[in-house]
């Protein structure tokens, strides 16, 4: 009779259990063959070949055409190859239907997504060669080439933010002393509150006649702030900015405030920052 041997069944209990993990374990996904999948389900559904996903093609695929709000940034109704490539590498969204505030970490980790997505030799910025793969971005080109380098990058979006800032303080500055009263302040951020509402308005007035004509499921209205709420934080906003408390905000605190938070973003990754 064969005698018993113990560092034999553990050899086979370990043979077995390394062959069965083997088998259930999942094959690492090729990034070639990942790339094929998506090319070969976009023209799928871009059946026109346009370069562009329509909401009349998103609706062959109903979980897209769910989403197809959500993943419209600029609301144009087309989805853009920058716009899926930024939804796919964003990952699962927090389930909001409508795209994340501007200004906030969550907007801007969009953005550095799609301009990633665009970036295709990594280096940090975007040839007007590059921008061609998003005819939107095309037609802006010029518009957001601040330095009339040929590309877009940090120092474009250093000196269109240096822009903004001086056009916000000199229209706020309505007696031109050179610093912003409390009043002064207020006013030009309701100024500025009523803009944005006024062009929101006219977004929804053009997807609802959009959807007039390919009915689409409505995407979660985000909750507007009060007036209550805008007033307490104007008040924050002005007593940050006053960094003497002299009840005014002179134009050297203006841009030292705008420094320190430029600064944070970068640090953070934020827009501008060279892609790895």
């Amino acid at each position: 009779m064969q005698r018993f041997r113990p560092d034999m069944l553990a050899l086979a209990i370990a043979g077995t259990v390394l062959a069965a993990a083997t088998v259930a374990a999942p094959q690492a996904r090729d990034p070639a063959s990942r790339a094929e999948r998506q090319q070969a389900m976009w023209q799928q559904i871009d059946s026109n070949n346009d370069g562009t996903i329509s909401r009349e093609e998103a609706a062959a695929r109903p979980g897209l055409a769910r989403r197809f709000d959500q993943l419209d940034a600029d609301g144009d109704g087309r989805l853009s190859r920058t716009e899926m490539a930024a939804a796919r590498t964003a990952g699962p969204r927090s389930g909001r239907g409508d795209m994340p505030r501007k200004g906030t970490g969550q907007h801007r980790g969009m953005m550095m997504q799609r301009h990633r997505a665009l970036d295709t030799d990594k280096d940090g910025r975007i040839s007007r060669a590059e921008a061609a793969a998003d005819e939107r971005l095309t037609a802006r080109f010029d518009q957001l080439d601040a330095n009339r380098d040929g590309h877009l990058d940090r120092a474009d979006w250093q000196a269109r933010a240096s822009q903004q800032r001086e056009a916000f303080f000199t229209r706020a500055d309505t007696d031109n002393d050179g610093r912003l009263s409390r009043a002064e302040f207020d006013a030009a951020h309701n100024a500025r509150h009523a803009r944005m509402q006024q062009q929101r308005a006219e977004r929804a007035a053009a997807r609802a006649d959009r959807q007039q004509q390919t009915p689409a499921p409505q995407r979660n209205a985000r909750p507007q702030p009060t007036l209550e709420q805008r007033q307490q934080r104007m008040a924050q906003m002005f007593s940050r900015l006053d960094a003497d408390n002299d009840g005014h905000v002179s134009r050297a605190e203006f841009d030292a405030a705008a420094a320190n938070r430029m600064g944070r973003r970068q640090g953070a990754g934020g827009p501008g920052a060279r892609g790895n």
